[in-house]
């Protein structure tokens, strides 16, 4: 039980550092005078968060037992 809560405040927390990482770059480059990132590397990022939350998914719910029976 712990793991699995552990887990899931986890994965609810990797999206919010990755954007707070995000936005202290974008306000390291903006201070040094260059362009802010383009929205090209959020895009990517979520999408990365995204198949890291679908393996997570898939690696830690329990499937269907292999004796199951439908019911007649």
């Amino acid at each position: 039980m712990t793991q699995r809560l552990l887990l899931m405040v986890l994965a609810f927390a990797v999206p919010f550092a990755t954007y707070w990482i995000y936005r202290r770059l974008a306000k390291r480059e903006e201070a040094a005078g260059r362009a802010p990132w383009p929205v090209t590397i959020l895009f990517v990022a979520g999408a990365l968060l995204a198949a890291q939350a679908f393996a997570l998914t898939a690696l830690t719910e329990r499937s269907i037992p292999p004796n199951y029976e439908p019911a007649r």
